[in-house]
């Protein structure tokens, strides 16, 4: 039985995104450059790459590469003319048993990711409109290959090219971006070179275009040359020197009048996992083809959302841009997908009805594949079985399979309540032995049988004790969860339970369950045992006096310069090299660094040194940490997409401002200049895209220059010299305060308000405060008064909630010299350092001496009698500040051992622990 599947599962589209110059730019002409190859066997004019990780960053070795497994793809493509007459070009890989289809125009086809590693084999079937099979070969992947040139647009001879083109070159797997310039990919007039400009289209950096900086001379003749200084994705140069002669006529690109889809229409798709290609052709009203068209996708299902799929991060929307896309359904259902460009526009229709064929089982929610487990005894374990298509992938909604078992006495199935409180079946280990599990399950049409294997063995001894995390470092009064993971000699993973010891119970004290407590400055080591095997660790515990700088709702700043973080830390966020959640503040992993700057946002985190060098830690689903992808991250809380310590910004320039949001995070240089990366289905990072993520530190689409910066999930603002405020990204709930609930890809200047000197951004709300007088105006939703008054409804895309899209004055008049923003709620620091907030106070986070749900429309004093010098808020519903006697207090979640009730709360501010 096939054991391809995943238990679950959805749409997935990873972008083939060649930015409108791609197959359009070649639909009217076959001819182009022969390129050199790397030899795939006889008769073969297939091209495959060497395996790399998914684009836009490749591997640096191809052993990497096929190390990564699942994670690494090779792309499969052929040049023009290789197929004439064909109409679709199906790969499937022989290991994996997936397959991709792919339109053939002009007998060729761009290049599309297949997942492979080196030693598989690729089974490739082109086929005529009518089904026809024209082709087949079996092509072996291999390692080191090197990137070679598959078309160009115009193509090699071309003649009568408009005047007004941009010159294009699809290579055939993803080059290194910084290879491409104007002396490896350069336009010529005789021996003249043409004044332009290169860039590579990201993602899937499969092409690289070419802009004259004026339009080229009519009726001329030019030459195209593509240099092996262009490199791949293992850094290997180009194969050869590609040049493309062609003439230009006297005419220019006209406007759009139509968009084709190809293919038209589809069969009903009855698996899950293959992929398909989808590409459009913009056309005049001549019917001639339009080069360098912006074509605009959509998707009517929003269940069913186009999804990047890029070095391992994956991002979900319902538009993108490109010339095609890639889809691999995950999931049954319908979508209306629509390709528009300028007034025109295409749909086709994809409806997915999986048919069955198999049975998979699953264990604790996972595929068993093979089908055979082996058990402890005494172990029981959730398990299941369920109706799965040709691929493995199970059928949502369908009859679920009977379980029994060959003996029962060496393994049960008893039924009880799973993590989630939800009825489960769980496989009881009992006696050593072999049992066998037969699922069985019968519809009017057929009768599937399938089983599995169960081998249930005496507990093995322990053979080793390991600690984590490692070398981590609290504050006195605080509190380190340590982890222990007792192993057998076979790797196995054991349950057994540990006995916990401290070398220097003065320093510190660790209860039953590894919870380590200081009680004093130094180091103590903390020491596991079980069945007489131990695992030990250090910990250390200092006295730690934070400042202004840094200060936030998650981590802080000691005055020398070091990082502590507190709370969740299943993402790594905390640095301290581990996932572990923290109630009290500890060290940040940060080795030599010093940082001057800091900021949190719950999932992510990142520092600024002193040399304006960006570091940041925590999840990089969507790129937020601008490290570029994580190999083998692969869902949102997959291991893989966590960086546990301080890892270095990559690329741009030095930053004095850094903000870290939800999803994305930006900084500012000394001179202003806005850069974002990350999450941007919205067009948060300012790019001009909704391009779904962006992975590495990208200058902001703008000429303006900025004093200050801020970044909630889905937005950003930010404010200029003068004092007038922009924000980007999601706007349904007009948080970008420009008077209405568009969405924005670059930055919009926010209406009616007066001039700021900051501006902060919430969970879909944004304040800012007046320069001079320190007003407070604040603007998007307000279902919890966050707003600071009763504001009326506007009609969002996402539903109808009190809200206002333009700047409106917080009542009470009151003057603050700062304001920060949390999850629904806000407070303002008055020149006094008195603290007021507003909005939501579910956890106490307004520090007004009580908890409630109440709407907070007003800005009410914070109790205690402090007087603070810095205040910040977070989405973790948590307000932090830094008082005039040098303490740090915080109220709302705080940061302290969980009370009672399973968390600590507080209605007033609490002193943060491990202070002087």
């Amino acid at each position: 039985m096939v054991r391809y599947g995943r238990v679950g599962g959805r749409w997935v589209v990873a972008l083939g995104i060649l930015a409108g110059v791609a197959w359009l730019l070649g639909c009217q002409d076959a001819a182009g450059p022969r390129p050199v190859r790397p030899s795939q066997g006889p008769s073969t004019p297939l091209i495959v790459s060497a395996p790399v990780l998914p684009p836009p960053v490749a591997s640096t070795s191809v052993a990497a590469a096929s190390r990564a497994g699942g994670d690494s793809v090779v792309f499969v493509s052929a040049p023009p003319g290789s197929f004439p007459g064909a109409a679709f070009a199906t790969i499937q890989n022989r290991a994996t048993g997936l397959s991709v289809t792919t339109p053939v125009i002009n007998g060729g086809f761009d290049p599309i990711p297949v997942t492979a590693v080196v030693g598989d084999s690729l089974e490739v079937t082109v086929t005529t409109a009518q089904g026809a099979r024209q082709f087949h070969a079996v092509v072996p992947v291999r390692g080191h290959q090197p990137p070679v040139v598959v078309r160009t647009t115009p193509p090699d001879q071309k003649t009568d090219v408009p005047v007004n083109s941009v010159m294009s070159v699809v290579f055939s797997e993803p080059v290194i971006p910084t290879s491409v310039t104007t002396a490896s990919l350069t336009l010529f007039q005789g021996s003249t070179m043409v004044a332009a400009s290169v860039q590579v289209i990201d993602p899937p950096q499969l092409v690289a275009t070419l802009t004259p900086a004026t339009i080229l001379s009519p009726h001329t003749s030019y030459q195209l040359v593509v240099r092996t200084g262009i490199q791949g994705a293992d850094s290997l140069p180009l194969s050869a020197v590609t040049t493309v002669a062609f003439t230009t006529g006297d005419s220019v690109n006209s406007s759009i009048a139509s968009v084709t889809i190809i293919p038209a229409s589809f069969d009903t798709i009855r698996t899950l996992g293959d992929t398909f290609r989808l590409t459009a052709v913009a056309r005049d009203a001549d019917g001639a083809v339009i080069t360098g068209a912006v074509i605009d996708w959509s998707t009517s299902n929003a269940s069913m959302p186009f999804v990047v799929q890029a070095g391992g991060g994956t991002s979900f929307y319902s538009n993108t841009r490109g010339t095609s896309v890639v889809m691999t359904p995950y999931a049954s259902g319908s979508t209306v997908v629509r390709a528009s460009a300028g007034v025109a526009s295409r749909s086709v229709t994809i409806n997915v009805r999986q048919r069955l064929a198999g049975l998979v089982f699953s264990l604790e929610g996972n595929p068993l594949a093979p089908d055979s487990v082996e058990f402890v005894i005494g172990e029981q374990r959730e398990f299941s079985a369920f109706a799965a298509d040709a691929h493995g992938y199970t059928m949502l909604g369908a009859a679920v399979p009977t379980l029994s078992s060959s003996d029962p006495s060496v393994a049960s199935l008893v039924w009880g309540s799973n993590d989630a409180d939800a009825p489960a079946l769980f496989l009881v280990a009992g006696n050593p032995g072999l049992a066998n599990v037969i699922a069985t399950l019968t519809t009017p049409d057929t009768r599937l049988v399938d089983t599995a294997r169960v081998s249930v063995i005496s507990p093995p001894p322990v053979a080793t004790v390991e600690l984590a995390p490692h070398g981590v470092r609290g504050v006195v009064g605080g509190v380190i969860q340590m982890a222990v993971t007792a192993k057998a000699a076979s790797g196995r993973i054991l349950d057994r339970r540990a006995t916990w010891t401290s070398s220097d119970p003065a320093i510190a004290t660790v209860d039953t369950v590894g919870t380590v407590t200081g009680h004093a400055p130094g180091v103590a080591t903390i020491t596991a045992t079980i069945e007489g095997q131990t695992g030990s660790e250090t910990v250390g515990f200092d006295v730690v006096a934070y400042g202004a700088d840094g200060l936030g709702a998650h981590c802080a700043l000691s005055v020398t310069g070091a990082a502590y973080c507190w709370g969740e830390g299943s993402y790594g966020s905390l640095g301290d090299g581990s996932t572990l959640r923290n109630p009290t503040p500890v060290a940040v992993q940060q080795g030599d660094l010093t940082f001057v700057a800091l900021s949190a946002s719950g999932q992510h985190t990142c520092g600024l040194t002193s040399a304006g060098v960006a570091w940041c830690w925590g999840r990089n689903v969507y790129g937020e940490l601008g490290t570029g992808p994580n190999a083998g991250c692969v869902g949102w809380s997959d291991a893989g997409c966590r960086t546990l310590t301080p890892a270095a910004v990559a690329g741009g320039p030095t930053f004095s401002t850094i903000e870290a949001g939800g999803l994305h995070t930006c900084a500012l240089t000394a001179a202003g200049v806005a850069y974002c990366w990350g999450h941007n289905a919205y067009g948060e990072t300012g790019n001009g895209l909704t391009d779904g993520v962006t992975y590495t530190s990208t200058p902001v689409q703008t000429a303006l220059r900025f004093t200050s910066i801020s970044v909630a999930y889905g937005a950003t603002c930010g404010v200029i010299t003068d004092g007038r405020a922009f924000c980007w990204g999601d706007n349904g709930y007009g948080q970008l305060g420009d008077g209405t609930t568009i969405s924005r890809t670059a930055p919009t200047a926010v209406s009616g308000g007066p001039r700021f000197s900051a501006v902060k951004t919430g969970g879909d709300f944004a304040c800012g405060l007046t320069a001079g007088d320190g007003l407070a105006y604040c603007w998007g939703v307000d279902q919890f008064g966050q707003l600071g008054r009763d504001a009326g409804p506007c009609d969002g895309y996402q539903d109808l909630m009190p809200c206002s899209p333009s700047p409106a004055a917080v009542s009470g008049n009151h003057s603050f010299v700062a304001i920060t923003l949390g999850g629904g709620y806000a407070c303002g620091l008055a020149a006094a350092g008195d603290a007021y907030c507003w909005g939501y106070n579910g956890e106490g986070q307004l520090g007004i001496g009580a908890i409630d749900n109440a709407a907070h429309m007003s800005p009410a004093l914070v109790a205690g009698g402090h007087r603070f010098t810095a205040l910040t808020a977070g989405n973790g519903h948590t307000t932090c500040g830094l008082a005039t006697d040098g303490a740090v207090y915080c109220w709302g979640m705080i940061p302290a051992p969980p009370g009672p009730g399973g968390a600590a709360m507080s209605p007033v501010p609490v002193k943060l622990v491990g202070q002087p």
